[in-house]
């Protein structure tokens, strides 16, 4: 399996702690600060073109992550952040004439920081959902995402959601997160199990502790991260939505933002690195 596809547990804040390059992951106000110099390189090499972008001349950007969002943002090895976030925020900033600080946070606060100011942004795989909009406000989306369901690779008494529905099987989910809701409202509490986080679920499918696991499905990727060989996807999707980046209300960054992003979009950039870091499992 390819380093970028390595899944890691939680780390919600690190300590100071040097990382392979010199550089320096340091604590601050209750998060940990990581400088772009201390995160990975392992994704294409890729510009984009200042033309007529605004400039933002030096300002300092705060970006929320909580290193558990695989691909997005995690700690690869050795113990070094890296991710979507880490390639596309610092290309953006490039090209607009900002600096990034990433400013890790516990996964539940992620959005809530952005929304009250303690970050400007934030990428983590955030679902464009309007029910979020008094909390943040959203930039152009720039990868679809579908909510479907794995099972473990010898599954054969389902083939499609619908088949899984009709049944009585347990479905393991991420405890408290959109993907938990979902699944209570499509086939009810009882037929749910909530998980620490991933990892955990895909644990419980693999030891038959539970029938299915709900995942987002970014960009046609699937499931990626250990035990990727020992499970499939069944046919259908549950739910669909848009990624974006997340900003703090009214922030001037927004447009801003969008204008850069859109000139990845136009010239094929977004896609060269969304293929690198959305590649299917069975690329691995």
């Amino acid at each position: 399996m390819k380093s970028r596809r390595w899944l890691v547990a939680a780390v919600a804040v690190l300590a100071a702690a040097c990382t392979g390059d010199g550089a320096t992951t340091t604590t601050t106000g209750g998060g940990t600060t990581t400088t772009a110099a201390s995160t990975s390189t392992s994704g294409p090499t890729t510009t984009v073109d200042p033309t007529n972008l605004p400039d933002l001349e030096g300002r300092q950007v705060r970006v929320a992550v909580d290193h558990d969002s695989f691909p997005f943002n995690y700690i690869d090895e050795p113990n070094v952040p890296t991710g979507w976030d880490y390639e596309v925020i610092p290309l953006l900033c490039e090209a607009l004439g900002c600096t990034q600080e990433f400013v890790v946070v516990e996964p539940e606060q992620v959005l809530s920081a952005v929304g009250d100011g303690t970050a400007d942004l934030t990428g983590d795989g955030t679902i464009a959902d309007a029910a979020l909009g008094e909390l943040v406000e959203f930039s152009t989306p720039y990868l679809e995402v579908e909510q479907r369901l794995v099972v473990r690779g010898g599954e054969d008494r389902f083939t499609t959601i619908e088949e899984f529905t009709a049944g009585s099987g347990i479905v393991g989910v991420i405890a408290g997160s959109r993907n938990e809701s979902l699944a209570i409202t499509t086939w009810g509490a009882g037929r749910v199990r909530g998980y620490i986080d991933l990892a955990s679920a895909i644990d419980g499918l693999v030891g038959s502790t539970i029938d299915a696991v709900l995942i987002d499905d970014f960009g046609g990727q699937g499931y990626v991260g250990e035990h990727d060989q020992e499970v499939k996807q069944i046919d259908g999707v549950v739910a669909s939505g848009e990624l974006a980046l997340a900003f703090t209300p009214s922030s001037d960054l927004t447009a801003i933002f969008n204008a850069a992003l859109t000139a990845l979009i136009d010239d094929g950039t977004l896609s060269t690195i969304n293929a690198f870091w959305f590649a299917p499992a069975s690329a691995s």
